[in-house]
């Protein structure tokens, strides 16, 4: 595996690869098989199985050695047991597990979306907001302490306020008229929010 830059520890959290322990599978399960958790990630598909859980840690590794960012695991500092409370990272749009033909677009082919994902134990905590800024930030810090990306984007379902909530509070903003957000489709809707945060921010 190499060695590359992680977003920066923020206050309660850091940010660490995940792994094929027992102890990273059961904490991906408590996110991903919850219909809870999961009304408002992709396609919005539970899965309940290891056997899923390893396929996507599997995938998140092999996108980190590709291109050097990936859905990171988020661990609390003060915990001894280094378990996961939850997971955000960064992923081209086109290429998430999501991305079949159903719902490629081409115009969105540059587009690095930023994804979180915790448990229902870790709402309402501001873990998510923490964790979205660091990582924000290191999208877009210039290497090698960063990645230099010109702009990240987040996509939510419009329903979806308290995401909404996290990426306005990590600097994410709404490039429409009057600085309303811009809608795209995605998920089979047209409906999608799109925001936006670009180095110039």
């Amino acid at each position: 595996m190499s060695v590359r830059p992680l977003p920066a520890d923020t206050e309660r959290l850091r940010f660490r690869l995940w792994d094929e322990s027992d102890r990273d599978i059961d904490a991906a399960l408590e996110i991903y098989s919850d219909p809870e958790v999961m009304a408002f990630v992709g396609m919005r598909q539970v899965e309940t199985t290891r056997e899923q859980m390893l396929a996507r840690i599997t995938r998140r590794r092999a996108m980190f050695e590709q291109v050097g960012y990936t859905a990171w695991a988020v661990v609390l500092r003060d915990d001894p047991t280094d378990t996961p409370i939850g997971t955000i990272g960064l992923w081209p749009l086109n290429q998430g597990p999501h991305a079949d033909a159903a719902r490629r677009d081409d115009r969105y082919d540059a587009m690095v979306e930023i994804t979180y994902h915790f448990p229902r134990r870790a709402w309402g905590k501001g873990l998510a907001r923490e964790a979205a800024r660091s990582v924000a930030e290191f999208a877009l810090r210039p290497a090698p302490d960063g990645l230099g990306l010109d702009e990240i984007v987040a996509t939510i379902y419009p329903e979806n306020h308290a995401s909404i909530r996290v990426a306005l509070a990590a600097g994410f903003t709404g490039r429409g008229p009057g600085g309303t957000p811009e809608t795209m489709r995605l998920f089979g809707r047209d409906d999608i929010v799109l925001l936006r945060r670009t180095r110039e921010d």
